[in-house]
Parts: C-alpha cells; structure tokens; sequence
C-alpha cells in the first residue's frame, strides 16, 4: 500500500512551494480550514469574485503539488466570473494525513459541507470542477451530491487501473491496486450536467480518455466537449487563454 500511494499521489508539503505566488499575482485569498468526518485538519484558499452570488466552482486538483503553486490556474479560474474554492488535499500544503482515495473522497466531502452549511451556499451555485485525478474526486461528489450545478472534467482519465494497464499491460494490476477512481464506471450514473476539457497532445491522459469519459455520459444529461488544440496536460489553462474563462463561464452558466 505505501508503494502505491508512493506511485500515484506526489504531495508536496509545506512549507515547500511557492506560499508568495498569490500575492505576486495580485491575489488575495481567504485562507480557509475545514475539518474531515475522520478529524483531519484541511488547509484551503477561498477566491472571491467582483460578481455578487456569483456561483462557486469547488476545484479538485490534481495528483501533485499544493495550492501555492496552483495560484496562476486559480487566477484563471476567476476570470470566468466564479468565486473560487480549492482546499489541498489530506497530506498536501498545510493540510494534516496521508493521501488516499477515501481520504480524498472525505476531503470533498468536507469542502462542499463547508460551502453549503458553514457559508450557506445554495448547492444549485456549486459546480465542481476536477483536473486530471481530481477529476475522480469531482466524479464522486457529482454522484453524492446531484442537487449540485454542474460538473467540470479536466484532463481526466477512465479509471486508474485502465491507466496501468497503458504503461505496464503485463502486470495483474486488478489485483494489485486498491485505488481505483473508477470513472467510467461512474460516469452513467451522473445526473448533472457536465463539461469535458481535454488537451488535443496530452501525453499523460490521452484525448481518448476525454473522449470515452464523454461518450459514457447518460444521453439525458446536458454534455459538452470542450478540445483545446495544442495544449498538453498541464497547460490546457494557459493555452486556452481567454476562450478558456469564456467557456467554463457560459457552461457555468446553462447549469444554473
């Protein structure tokens, strides 16, 4: 088990990181803490939007970093006229534990009560939006919480054992692996509307999985597919620029 959690999740704890990014950027964030039905302390930001009830797009990040050095993407983020939830992961940044599937599914789990009951956000202005394993995460909390606004699916994969399988097709990894986000599998059970984003020369998650994530979505579901050409797996941001906002702000948008 410790091996594999070694493989997947890459955690890099504070104080290491980039803690005066934000402020460079002109950011400043409402340091937030929540805490998990299992007691583990989270450390979030909270980015708030000139908008008035503006919605909340509630990030799920990917497998590595923390949140200091995502504040560039979060920027971007608020550009789509969002207020801004992103709380690192258990094991990340300032946040207490050891990473793990259940434990990220606890921490999601954590960030949406603490919207809905702490802030009292309307559920209907929440939308998660998850970027490549934290597209796992975003897949469950759509599933637990469908009274929610809408679902983001950036740059996400089928499940991580069909990941595996890619690199190393040789080994009996169903019997190995224990963490699973099963995305694929979940897909068909969603009930709200949702975005697909994928890179067309991402090299770590292929557009294919994009793809088969989207053509898996129930036919009665609002669905869109959102290709950003160019862009690889950690710049689909970036590289889609303006276009990006502008997207991720109509989607928010119709979901409402």
């Amino acid at each position: 088990m410790l091996f594999e959690e070694r493989l997947l999740f890459f955690p890099v704890r504070y104080p290491r990181g980039e803690w005066d990014q934000a402020s460079r950027l002109g950011l400043r964030p409402e340091e937030v803490e929540v805490r998990t039905s299992d007691g583990v302390r989270l450390h979030g930001w909270y980015l708030t939007s000139p908008a008035r009830d503006a919605p909340v797009l509630l990030i799920f990040s990917g497998n590595g970093g923390n949140l200091s050095l995502r504040a560039d993407f979060l920027r971007r983020l608020l550009l789509s006229g969002c207020d801004v939830f992103n709380v690192d992961y258990r094991g990340y940044g300032k946040s207490e534990g050891r990473p793990s599937e259940k434990g990220f599914y606890l921490d999601g789990e954590a960030a949406f009560h603490h919207l809905v009951i702490d802030r009292g956000v309307d559920p209907r202005r929440i939308v998660f939006l998850g970027r490549s394993l934290g597209g796992g995460v975003a897949m469950e909390m759509a599933i637990r919480h469908p009274e929610a606004g809408g679902l983001v699916l950036e740059s996400t994969f089928r499940s991580i054992l069909h990941m595996g399988k890619r690199r190393h097709p040789y080994l009996p990894l169903r019997f190995l692996l224990h963490t699973r986000f099963d995305n694929l599998g979940k897909a068909p059970r969603l009930r709200l509307p949702v975005l697909v984003i994928h890179g067309t020369h991402d090299e770590v998650i292929p557009l294919e999985e994009g793809r088969a994530l989207f053509d898996a979505l129930p036919a009665g579901v609002h669905r869109e597919i959102y290709l950003i050409d160019g862009a690889h797996h950690s710049d689909t941001a970036p590289h889609g620029g303006e276009e990006y906002a502008r997207r991720i702000r109509a989607f928010v948008g119709r979901s409402r």
